[in-house]
């Protein structure tokens, strides 16, 4: 039976999406420097994971387009099981993380001096921008993001052509 590339990619994905969310609860502590130490296993497991896609799942070749979009689905999933435990812990354990986060963002548009009516503006947006989901989606963008620079380095490393005489 031929195994699934989705399904390894989701599979694999939820390993890295427990490390991406293990890599944010270290950072919401004082050993933040730990969190470069997740951050070289999470690409050392993805690139892992890719080779032995390619190897196992795809019968040992992979096209650059292949391991991009199967380096991409990782971080996707991963990324979703992160904002899962994001949520979780912005809204049910540190449930005043939003507002701080907000009032920082105020003081420093007050530091600016802004006109009274931009300021109430910026009050407005920042009552809707942060909030518990919007953060963790937030997060889900950031991690795609640097997952197309990851992937573009790693897909052209791993991508390995079928020979002629397979």
């Amino acid at each position: 039976m031929k195994k699934s590339v989705a399904n390894d990619a989701m599979k694999k994905g939820f390993i890295l999406g427990i490390l991406f969310s293990i890599n944010f609860m270290i950072g919401t502590t004082t050993f933040s420097f730990l969190q470069f130490g997740v951050l070289f296993i999470i690409l050392g497991l993805t690139f892992y994971y890719t080779k032995k896609c390619r190897d196992v799942v795809m019968e040992g070749s992979i096209s650059f387009g292949k391991a991009w979009r199967y380096i991409f689905k990782l971080f996707l999933f991963a990324s979703l099981i992160s904002a899962f435990v994001k949520y979780i812990y912005f809204k049910y354990i540190n449930v005043g993380y939003a507002d701080e986060l907000k009032n920082k963002v105020l003081l420093q548009y007050e530091k600016m001096q802004l006109p009274d009516d931009m300021m109430v503006k910026m009050q407005e947006v920042s009552d809707t921008v942060f909030t518990p989901i919007s953060i963790s989606v937030n997060g889900i963008w950031v991690n795609l993001f640097y997952a197309v620079f990851i992937v573009l380095i790693f897909a052209l490393i791993i991508k390995k052509e079928k020979s002629l005489f397979d």
